[in-house]
This record gives structure tokens, sequence and C-alpha cells, in this order.
């Protein structure tokens, strides 16, 4: 359950919004070291799909428990409400809360649900 929802769900999509932060930053600095954590957020999320694919190659009820946690993951995303007060800091690479949820819930079949599927047979 964690491996998925904190390693294959939350590193993935940490790494898509850090990514997308980066690219938002006015700063150059700022943007690089947005990206370098981006980087670094990806590596965990390969590392955590590997670790998946393992586990249910390995051990009987591994799947099962793995898309019990991706439906979670689905049911907190969809459960997710922004909040105000981090709107105007975009030059700095945050996104406003509304924004931040859009993105993740737009990755989330595709670069997390998807790949999961193909990981799990």
């Amino acid at each position: 359950r964690a491996l998925v929802l904190e390693g294959c769900v939350g590193e993935t999509l940490s790494a898509l919004e850090a990514q997308h932060m980066a690219t938002r930053a006015a700063n150059a600095s700022l943007g690089a070291t947005l990206s370098r954590i981006a980087e670094d957020e990806l590596r965990h999320a390969v590392l955590a799909f590997r670790t998946l694919g393992w586990l249910a190659q390995t051990f009987e009820g591994a799947r099962t428990a793995a898309l019990d946690a991706l439906a979670e993951a689905q049911r907190a995303l969809d459960n997710q409400t922004s909040a105000p007060g981090n709107a105007g800091l975009a030059e700095h690479g945050m996104l406003a809360d509304e924004d931040r949820i859009a993105l993740r819930r737009a990755a989330f079949q595709s670069i997390v649900a998807r790949p999961m599927a193909d990981v799990l047979g």
C-alpha cells in the first residue's frame, strides 16, 4: 500500500509537479533547482515501479493489494479540494492549489495507472 501510494503515485506526481513548477519559475536558479528535484523524484518513482513489479511476481496477493491502493489513490485525488493562498506565487514556481490538483488528476491515468497496470500484468 505504502509503495503504491507514496512511491508509484506520490513520487511520480511530485516529479511531474516539480518539473511543471520549474518551467514556470521566473528565477533561473530556482527553475534549475526544481528541475533537479523533479529528476530525483522521478528516480524514486522508477525504483517504486521496479519494486512493485518484483513484488507482484514474487508474492501472491501483491497485485490485488497494489490495485486496491491504486483505487484508494484515485479516490483521494477525486476528493481533493483547493484552498486559497498560493495563487500569487506563480513567479516562484508555485502552482495554485486548483492548478496542482488539475495537473495531478489529468496525469494520474496516463502516467501512473496505465504504467502500473502494465507492471502488474
